[in-house]
């Protein structure tokens, strides 16, 4: 499972471990609170410090995927931020504001510890890079935009991503021009993008419509790829090493930071 459905919500596994983590973390900040009789305890500061600096690191990290769109560090919810900086910031922001309003410390660090663990846990045990059982590429039929037909088993002996997409999912939009420039600047892995259900002339208008130049752009017509790896929405991106086993998926709208941060792994 690499998503939650409630309804027509898709939200990525990753981002609802983090609200479950962020539930517990303003529960016990609350009930901290009232016990010491306060009315606020920084606990914003310390949060929006952890945040923003283990954003900049992650894109100081990866800034090579972020030069040519500088903007996109700036696109928080597509994730992508260097978790050891952000804790350590966050906490010596805590016990700061906590020394200078002269507050018990753990109102504040206890907190952040409680939240910071669950998340940790809950990452470790269900995160989205939790593949399960070793898979390799399926054997699926799929059509290039020409028609002709491809398996996608022959794959095998390159490093290869595959992008499950529609035209008519958003976040699938937004991340193209970042998977079009990812796939220029690794030329040693393979990009797929593998449409989800529609035809030809939805495709092939929709990338002319947006300029989108993309290698290896597939029809899955009867959505099997996202049957075959229980996919509950889009965008879904996959990463093969060359023997063809699957090391990664990833749920949601991905950060050209995060993207790269796979492809590092990924390449031989």
């Amino acid at each position: 499972m690499n998503a939650i459905t409630i309804g027509p919500l898709f939200l990525p596994l990753d981002r609802f471990i983090f609200l479950i983590a962020a539930i517990l973390l303003f529960t016990v900040n609350t009930l901290l609170e009232r016990r010491h009789k306060l009315s606020g305890s920084g606990l914003w500061i310390a949060l929006a410090a952890g945040f923003g600096i283990g954003r900049l690191v992650h894109v100081v990290q990866y800034w090579p995927a972020y030069q040519s769109a500088p903007w996109e560090a700036l696109y928080l919810w597509q994730g992508g931020y260097q978790v050891w900086s952000g804790l350590i910031a966050a906490l010596l922001s805590g016990f700061a504001w906590s020394r200078w309003h002269k507050q018990p410390i753990p109102i504040i660090i206890a907190p952040l510890v409680s939240g910071f663990v669950l998340w940790w846990g809950l990452m470790l045990a269900f995160g989205t890079n939790n593949v399960g059982a070793e898979r390799h590429l399926p054997k699926i039929a799929v059509q290039n935009i020409n028609g002709a037909t491809l398996s996608v088993a022959d794959l095998k002996g390159q490093a290869t991503v595959i992008n499950l997409w529609a035209t008519w999912c958003g976040p699938c939009r937004r991340e193209m021009p970042t998977f079009q420039r990812t796939q220029e600047q690794w030329p040693d892995i393979r990009f797929v993008f593998a449409n989800q259900g529609e035809d030809a002339d939805t495709v092939s208008r929709f990338m002319k419509e947006h300029k989108l130049m993309l290698n290896n752009v597939v029809l899955d017509t009867r959505g099997e790829l996202m049957n075959e790896f229980e996919s509950r929405g889009l965008p879904t991106t996959l990463f093969y090493d060359a023997s063809g086993r699957l090391v990664a998926q990833e749920a949601g709208e991905m950060s050209a930071g995060r993207l790269s941060q796979y492809l590092s792994e990924l390449s031989p």
